[in-house]
């Protein structure tokens, strides 16, 4: 079993290391400047340029992005080096358009000196002049220099006409030194193991998942607070579902085709059909309050409580268990209807079996023909099914502790999507995808339990 185990880990190495690059991709995808967002957090204003560029080398936001990158060769190695983010995205854009970045750095080299004028400009010479800096298509460039040109003919001024030359010279430059066939030539760059996922993946090996955008705390204490909520949650409700669905599934089996076969059937059916937010909803409105009725008001409604940590122990638990009495049964019944029919449809196969049928032709007892033959071999499609329930139950403790305010990690996944703290939001993901490859790391140990010929890259041999 010890070798069987180090096999699987070692065949998961691979796997993860594919999810790091999953999630360090999709959070360099999130919206909004990451340099802005980390160091502003939930205070509103603007970062001056030095504020900016310190607040970039300070995060690694002015390294590349990976070790290498395979990119059209119109784009210089050095793009990553460009701050702030939204000037790179522009250049990137006017690369796209012409193919030619020596005009383009030109373009902008140009539209840069020409900050030296603004003393001696009027406040909408000023704006014509910063629109043209965020102007990222050609035709756009086009049309605010002919404003600029009939802004410079009606000034007596000679700065805005020495301006306007002068950017007029360079877009020209831009529009007519077009280089398409660079655009689609491919160019492999390689940049050293001084980029920003090399640095994320060491801190992630480390146990550092980065610092949160909104309230600059540690994401992996954020995470550690609402894990134990998560796990709590999700620990009882799979006792429970399994408690209660694997006798009810035998059962049904056993007496296949009766009234109580169909009618738990149809129970188990309509429970699974049921939405948890719509569930949620219903149970927090109807049992935590007397808006309806006095006497459906028996629970205490969302969180967990108002008692404080020097509270005795049992006081706590005795509040925060009436808290969580009604998530805890959110979460439970569509877990106990999928593994209830699950078990159901596997012992009708098990106990049609020709096995069962020379056991039962020995005379052994009904009790030990179910449970010591038939749903002995019943098991294996109930253990694939555990590997798809773990991280699917993890997942849809979103809504629930979103409804029950369960300070748990759906909650603060929901909160973080809210104030797009992305650290938070891919460091959940990350352990998501991570649980997943825990309920197929289970599944396979189950599996080699429950059957020992099951055998790691080989067949058992005769």
């Amino acid at each position: 079993m010890l070798l069987y185990l180090a096999k699987r880990l070692l065949l998961f190495i691979p796997m993860a290391w594919l999810v790091s690059l999953l999630a360090f991709a999709l959070s360099e995808a999130g919206p909004g400047d990451p340099v802005e967002q980390s160091c502003l957090g939930d205070n509103s204003g603007t970062l001056s340029k030095e504020d900016y560029l310190l607040c970039a080398r300070q995060h690694n936001f002015d390294k590349p992005a990976f070790y290498f990158a395979l990119q059209a060769r119109a784009y210089p190695d050095t793009l990553y080096k460009i701050l702030p983010l939204s000037r790179r995205q522009k250049l990137r854009r006017l690369i796209a358009q012409t193919g030619n970045w020596p005009a383009v750095q030109q373009w902008q080299k140009t539209l840069d000196e020409q900050h030296r004028l603004y003393d001696s400009l009027s406040t909408e010479q000023r704006a014509l002049l910063d629109a043209l800096d965020k102007s990222d298509r050609l035709e756009e460039i086009a049309n605010r220099l002919s404003y600029l040109q009939k802004a410079s003919e009606d000034s007596a001024g000679v700065h805005l006409a020495k301006a306007k030359e002068a950017l007029s010279a360079a877009f020209r430059q831009m529009q007519s030194g077009h280089n398409f066939r660079a655009l689609y030539t491919p160019a492999l760059r390689w940049h050293g193991f001084d980029n920003r996922y090399h640095h994320w993946l060491r801190s992630l090996l480390q146990g550092d998942l980065g610092i949160s955008y909104y309230d600059h705390q540690p994401v992996s204490e954020k995470i550690r607070h609402g894990l134990f909520w998560t796990l709590l949650l999700n620990f009882i409700s799979f006792a429970l579902a399994f408690a209660i669905a694997v006798p009810l599934g035998v059962r049904m089996a056993v007496k296949a085709g009766s009234r109580f076969d169909r009618r738990a059937g149809l129970l188990l059916f309509g429970l699974y059909a049921l939405p948890r937010f719509w569930t949620a909803t219903l149970l927090l409105v109807f049992l935590t309050t007397s808006y309806y009725a006095t006497w459906l008001d028996w629970f205490p409604g969302p969180g967990l409580g108002d008692l404080p940590l020097s509270a005795p122990f049992w006081e706590r638990f005795v509040e925060r268990g009436q808290h969580l009495l009604l998530p805890i049964i959110t979460l439970t019944y569509p877990i106990l209807a999928f593994i209830a029919r699950q078990v159901r449809g596997s012992m009708i196969e098990a106990l049609g079996s020709e096995y069962i049928l020379a056991a039962r032709a020995r005379g052994l007892s009904e009790r030990k023909l179910v449970w010591g033959h038939a749903f002995r071999n019943a098991l294996f499609p109930l253990i694939t099914v555990i590997a798809s329930i773990i991280p699917a139950s993890i997942a849809g403790s979103v809504v629930v502790e979103q409804v029950f305010a369960i300070p748990g990690m759906g909650l603060l996944m929901f909160e973080s999507i809210l104030r797009a703290d992305w650290p938070v939001v891919f460091a959940v993901l990350l352990f998501g995808a991570l649980l997943t490859m825990l309920g197929l790391l289970v599944a396979d140990l189950l599996y080699a339990r429950a059957d020992p010929r099951v055998k790691f890259g080989k067949k058992r041999t005769r």
